[in-house]
């Protein structure tokens, strides 16, 4: 009898704190109750974005430091297209219709054209080619 009594009472309150969690869950952000908080605070979006923020501090190699206020997210090349890949390189050469960032789609995937130039590192031939990368989309 003790034992089934147990069992009835920790189902009662068990069944109340579910009871409170669910609840929590359908309030606001930034509740609280008797200053404690019960949900997340409230999130804003910044109002003014200043791109960049230049403060002076002596002890950078620059006399300031700079600060970005966003992070842009994109896809990136995946490898280089040379003469090797045969019909591809053939058809990019070829292809008319690039963009003004030199992108171009072809079926679902998107290629882009570099100058040698571009690169960091790269070794030139004597007609000035350009080097092709591409990206799944």
């Amino acid at each position: 009898m003790k034992k089934q009594r147990k069992h009835i009472n920790l189902s009662r309150i068990t069944a109340f704190i579910l009871s409170v969690a669910m609840l929590a869950g359908f309030c606001p952000q930034g509740v609280s109750f008797a200053d404690i908080p019960i949900t997340l605070p409230k999130v804003n979006a910044a109002e003014n974005i200043s791109n960049p923020r230049i403060v002076k501090d002596s002890s950078m190699d620059a006399g300031q430091k700079v600060t970005w206020d966003c992070v842009y997210f994109g896809s990136y090349p995946q490898s280089e297209i040379t003469s090797k890949d045969g019909s591809i390189y053939n058809a990019l050469k070829n292809a008319t219709g690039w963009d003004e960032n030199n992108d171009i789609t072809i079926g679902r995937t998107k290629y882009r054209r570099l100058k040698g130039e571009d690169a960091t590192r790269y070794s030139s031939n004597e007609e000035g080619e350009y080097n092709i990368m591409e990206w799944q989309l």
